[in-house]
């Protein structure tokens, strides 16, 4: 683990090794709960997603591309408190970059850590020559509009699914 930047004595973001994925997993099933919660219509698909699929889908990003995890760790706990997951893939219409995943613990929420995440993270995308990024947010989530508007991002489609 490479420390990147401290965002106070007591925060760290750092680039988790892709082995390690398995660190993110209590984090993880947070946002799932807070989409299982928040949907209107696909409550049930939330309550059947596992991390194991979620890891297998992101993983096999890496055969295409490449994945990479910032994390934010409590370093007086030792704990990770928040995470974001982005990746690059080669299509036909060139390199692909996509938050995929992020998620901040309730408690440490407005410390500028998700701020911090996101800056990492197209950082992250941008020095891997991403020519588009995407953000796919969940039905019932649109809360998070404005945070990612801040980074530039709006909403392009609307995708409707039959349940």
């Amino acid at each position: 683990m490479i420390n990147i930047s401290s965002l106070s004595n007591n925060i760290k973001i750092y680039k988790l090794d892709i082995d390690k994925i398995d660190l993110i997993k209590s984090l993880w099933e947070g946002l799932r709960d807070h989409h299982h919660d928040h949907t209107t219509y696909f409550a049930e698909r939330y309550r059947k997603i596992t991390f194991e699929k979620r890891k297998e889908a992101l993983l096999a990003k890496t055969k295409h591309g490449r994945l990479n995890i910032d994390v934010a760790e409590e370093t007086d706990q030792n704990i990770i408190v928040g995470y974001c997951v982005s990746s690059i893939v080669n299509e036909t219409e060139g390199i692909i970059g996509e938050i995929d995943s992020i998620y901040i613990n309730n408690h440490y929420r407005k410390l500028g850590i998700g701020d911090k995440l996101m800056n990492t993270a197209l950082d992250w995308l941008e020095s891997e020559k991403a020519v588009e990024k995407r953000i796919v947010v969940a039905q019932g989530n649109e809360s998070v509009f404005d945070f990612y508007r801040k980074y530039g991002f709006y909403q392009l489609h609307y995708i409707l699914q039959q349940k």
